[in-house]
């Protein structure tokens, strides 16, 4: 029998016991209370968690009465009320629970205690997802100092579980970085306390480290660290895993950031290639460095001016990646997923920029196609793709072919967007082209 199955089992003893020991014995009587406490071991081992507050509401009152309010067992029945509060999103309600149990646990337990350390975390955590700052940065400085007191090396899933982690990225954002660098550098070397220097938690751990020297914008900090990482994820987790590439992809994108444009593709380029020929091109993890790339050769103007190479070079560049890659993202993705179609637009564009039009014409004809048959065929995008066409057409000396597609996108964009649209007015004046007389000549 599964252990899910035998706590059903369990609950459904609790249950059908349940009345009859309250109607012999009494509600009071601790074997009564036992048997509650048991159904809500089993409620929330099944995560039932509102059955769980429930079945604690009514056992609390009767603990307290009949074993008192600082009872191991009535602090653990509060302890349970609490998780079963956080786990439906009620936060404001375990904050009270937890503020409620905190002096207790103090009392009875001490400062310094795995169990006092639990609560300060859930109080942190609930007061965070308030968005009550202020106190959450207070409770969590105080679980970081128990954990760094309290916790042995078997105890380390404590750090995973209240978001510290996320707390430390809202530091970071309300113009706290020096605080969010400070836990963050603790966090790591408690990690390395309990786990070791080499453990893959804490090389995740000096991972987020980096991350958050990036958000923090120390970027020549965040770059010696992560070269120190990277030997380290290379031995540990492979030179050629998923792991060691994504750290060597942190590295680009700091050098990036940096405006160190030339060695930040070269360096995802030489990702690429690896992820390419290990995983293959069309699964998503190689995909998504594809457009990382693809992103930084769209910002020809910065890449252009780091490496002294002309536009047409960087837009050649963009569109021998994607005619690449194309083939491999309608692979993974679909013909008509979203981001494929993006991927095609964005050629589209490119090929225009290079002087490429019937290159230009074939794939706006593609994209077409594809919307004719989508919801929503007269969509911003699909007026967008029309109007190109008729462009590449009418570069091309194909008026006659273009004039339709003007037409339409001219009519759909006055319809969807209005006559002063900025694009509105772009297909306007591209249609009085066509129908100038001497056009029509």
């Amino acid at each position: 029998m599964s252990a899910q199955n035998k706590y059903a089992e369990v609950e459904a003893l609790c249950r059908s016991l349940l009345p009859l020991e309250k109607k012999v014995l009494g509600a009071e009587k601790e074997e009564t209370l036992y048997c509650q406490n048991h159904l809500i071991q089993a409620l929330t081992a099944q995560n039932k968690q509102a059955e769980v507050e429930e079945q604690c509401r009514r056992l609390l009152p009767l603990q307290i009465k009949v074993l008192g309010a600082e009872n191991t067992d009535t602090l653990a029945t509060r302890i349970r009320l609490a998780y079963a509060l956080r786990h439906q999103d009620k936060w404001a309600a375990a904050e009270a629970e937890y503020r409620l149990l905190l002096p207790l646990q103090l009392k009875v337990l001490g400062t310094e205690n795995k169990e006092v350390v639990d609560t300060r975390g859930g109080l942190a955590l609930s007061l965070s997802h308030q968005e009550k700052l202020a106190e959450a940065e207070a409770e969590y400085r105080e679980f970081l100092r128990l954990c760094e007191r309290v916790l042995r090396p078997d105890d380390w899933g404590m750090l995973n579980i209240y978001e510290l982690e996320d707390f430390i990225r809202i530091l970071n954002k309300k113009d706290k970085q020096a605080l969010a660098v400070e836990w963050s550098r603790r966090l790591t070397d408690l990690h390395t306390k309990l786990r070791g220097p080499e453990d893959s938690f804490t090389l995740y751990q000096r991972d987020f480290g980096v991350r958050t020297l990036m958000d923090a914008g120390k970027l020549t900090e965040a770059e010696a660290e992560c070269r120190l990482l990277l030997p380290i994820y290379a031995r540990v987790f492979g030179p050629e895993s998923q792991d060691a590439l994504d750290e060597r992809m942190i590295l680009s994108k700091i050098l990036h950031q940096q405006k160190r444009y030339a060695e930040a593709e070269k360096e995802c380029r030489q990702v690429l290639d690896i992820s390419s020929r290990v995983y293959g091109a069309s699964d998503k993890f190689t995909l998504g460095h594809v457009m990382l790339l693809i992103i930084w050769l769209e910002k020809v103007e910065l890449a252009a001016d780091e490496a002294k190479l002309r536009l047409v070079d960087r837009n050649k560049d963009l569109a021998a990646l994607l005619r690449q890659y194309l083939p491999a993202f309608i692979t993974a993705y679909g013909r008509d997923h979203g981001k494929v179609l993006n991927l095609q637009t964005t050629l589209i564009t490119t090929l225009m920029q290079l002087g490429q039009f019937a290159e230009a014409e074939k794939e706006c004809r593609e994209v077409l196609a594809l919307s004719e048959h989508a919801p929503g065929a007269e969509s911003a995008d699909t007026l967008e793709t029309c109007h190109r066409l008729a462009l590449c057409l009418v570069r091309q000396k194909k008026e006659k072919e273009a004039l339709p597609y003007a037409q339409r996108a001219y009519t759909g964009r006055l319809k969807v967007l209005g006559r002063d649209h900025e694009d509105t007015r772009e297909s306007n004046n591209l249609l009085h082209q066509l129908t100038k007389p001497e056009t029509k000549a």
